[in-house]
């Protein structure tokens, strides 16, 4: 027993050593990796944005340079479309900046110059004739003569007035006159007056304009006030005015009204545009030189002959005038009935 004991406890101890040896003396698996080759990329440099401030040149001095001609010697080129040269620029609009009108209606010059100009024409029966041929051919020249840049209207009167583009007929109910006396014609309501708006002078509506100037019909009647007061009343107020007749009208509805217009203007802070006078078929008119005196205007008197005689002959144009105007609607009343009481707003 004591011999199996000993070979048993001596296995025991064997067995337990050859483990432990196993145990610890055994190595842990390794891997192996196969290497990539992957492509080499040059290296980068980074880019850091600067500010850099770049240094700005020293001013020069600039060198006096002395003349010995002078201001006078110098001759300047001519400048055209700027009254004045350049150095007269002031007020509002082209007008205030000096801008000359570069033409001439019935030998009157467009004194006054702006952007902004009206014509208001006679179409009195008293024109008929050779002034009327004349008239019609001159004006039409003048507008398809404009500037394109100007802003311009038209209104022709006789007794009652109207914008050239528009029906007088249309509007007959809103005038009055006194029996026949063809200085009566007013307004029931000035403030019912046709509103005129410009037109810009492009070729079309210069062309447009030529011919209800060439074809509208003449009517009877004189009356300064109240085309002078539809020309006053536009937005914005004209430049410059042209006012052309053949015929005298009475003092109250001629330069006593138009006085009145001028003052309600001054009153309001508002411009008085230089109204330049054409007495066509007279010597002389009283009124037409007081109205461009006021407004520092051009005043200008001729004959047919004269212009004529100055300017050559005038050809008619074959254009058919439109049908007579039936100013018959227009309604008489008494004298003391609507009477002649205006405000320029």
């Amino acid at each position: 027993m004591v011999i199996s004991l000993g070979i048993h406890a001596v296995l025991i101890i064997v067995a337990v050593f050859f483990v432990a040896v196993q145990v610890i003396v055994k190595e842990d698996p390794t891997f192996e990796v196969k290497k990539v080759k992957r492509p080499k990329m040059p290296p980068k440099k980074i880019q850091v944005p600067v500010d850099v401030k770049k240094r700005k040149p020293k001013p020069r001095l600039r060198k006096r340079i002395v003349s010995t001609k002078t201001f006078t010697d110098i001759k300047m080129p001519e400048i055209t479309g700027v009254k004045g040269g350049l150095g007269n620029m002031g007020g509002d609009g082209l007008g205030g900046l000096g801008f000359d009108l570069d033409f001439s209606f019935f030998g009157t010059k467009g004194k006054g110059g702006g952007m902004h100009v009206v014509f208001v024409i006679d179409y009195s029966a008293s024109m008929k004739g050779e002034k009327e041929k004349i008239m019609r051919r001159e004006a039409a020249r003048v507008i398809t003569e404009l500037p394109k840049t100007t802003q311009f209207g038209v209104i022709f009167f006789a007794g009652p007035a109207w914008p050239a583009a528009s029906n007088l007929e249309r509007t007959a109910r809103d005038w009055v006159k006194t029996d026949n006396d063809a200085g009566s014609f007013r307004p029931k309501d000035w403030d019912d007056l046709p509103r005129m708006k410009y037109k810009t002078a492009s070729t079309s509506v210069c062309s447009s304009m030529a011919d209800i100037i060439e074809t509208t019909p003449l009517v009877y009647g004189t009356v300064y006030d109240c085309p002078l007061y539809m020309a006053l009343s536009m937005d914005p107020i004209p430049d410059t005015i042209f006012f052309l007749t053949d015929g005298s009208c009475n003092e109250q509805r001629g330069i006593v009204s138009f006085r009145k217009m001028v003052d309600q203007l001054k009153a309001a802070g508002k411009k008085v545009p230089k109204v330049n006078t054409v007495g066509f078929g007279i010597s002389r008119n009283s009124q037409l030189t007081e109205i461009a005196r006021l407004t520092e205007g051009e005043s200008n008197f001729l004959t047919a002959a004269d212009y004529i005689r100055k300017y050559g002959a005038v050809e008619s144009k074959p254009r058919k005038l439109k049908p007579k105007i039936n100013v018959s609607a227009i309604r008489s009343v008494a004298a003391e009935e609507y009477p002649v009481e205006f405000t320029l707003q």
